[in-house]
């Protein structure tokens, strides 16, 4: 499947979205949520109600095993039942040292669940490694000028200008711009129907009215922070002499 047909079934698949979805808005590795929701599928296989609530308790002692609350807590998160959610909010709210994160997607899920449940309404969940806020999901950008030379303060301005209305445009919010020396880094949240691609790809062609200083080669990815050894590899790959074509990374 090429980029467009995907982006196509991507955007397909937002407009359907119900009115009611739920975003993941801690930072949490996607790896350790694939993990998560992988174990309770399987745990929804057998469980046993009555079962689950009398070992509730066990999630405060001190002499239960991580690995046996991993699955206690992923097993109550399975249950429709105010008791269940009030458990593991209580526990999430001082975990043990290695359940942080554990807790926090036990306490979504179950809270999700039991919304579903008393209202007879399907709910999605909506995550990635940088989380969101207030209904929109948070993503990373990288910029690079051309031929890696040093940006200037009229560049960071027309940066500042021109980001900050495009994503203004789109609903979104600017949490942070970083200028290192020939690139720059932008946070920023953007609702989860913006077609993030063109909308970065167009705010770095309106910055290029201004002189033509950005690379057309962008970053930007929702599943995690880049470090600048990162970054520096990217560039690396960009300046191969067979490297002809300009792309741009992009993940969700």
């Amino acid at each position: 499947m090429d980029n467009e047909n995907l982006r196509d079934k991507i955007k397909d698949f937002l407009q359907g979205l119900p009115g009611k979805y739920t975003i993941l808005e801690e930072r949490i590795p996607v790896e350790v949520q694939l993990t998560y929701f992988e174990f309770t599928r399987k745990i929804k296989e057998d469980l046993d109600k009555s079962t689950v609530m009398s070992e509730a308790d066990k999630l405060f002692a001190p002499e239960y095993s991580i690995s046996d609350k991993k699955e206690l807590l992923a097993r109550l998160a399975s249950l429709p039942e105010v008791e269940a959610y009030r458990t593991i909010e209580k526990f999430s709210g001082t975990p043990d040292t290695g359940l942080e994160q554990w807790s926090k997607l036990a306490l979504l899920e179950s809270r999700m669940l039991l919304e579903s449940f008393l209202t007879d309404e399907g709910q999605v969940l909506i995550a990635s490694g940088l989380g969101g806020k207030n209904g929109l999901l948070r993503y990373f950008f990288v910029g690079f000028l051309k031929e890696n030379i040093a940006i200037t303060d009229a560049q960071k301005k027309v940066i500042d200008n021109e980001f900050e209305a495009g994503i203004s445009q789109q609903s979104g919010v600017i949490e942070n711009t970083e200028f290192s020396s020939f690139y720059f880094t932008l946070t920023c949240l953007l609702p989860v129907q913006s077609e993030i691609h063109e909308l970065f790809k167009r705010m770095t062609r309106e910055c290029n009215v201004y002189g033509s200083f950005l690379r057309d080669n962008f970053i930007v990815t929702n599943v995690k922070f880049l470090n600048d050894k990162e970054i520096q590899s990217f560039v690396t790959l960009m300046d191969k002499p067979d490297h002809i074509k300009p792309f741009e990374a992009h993940e969700e």
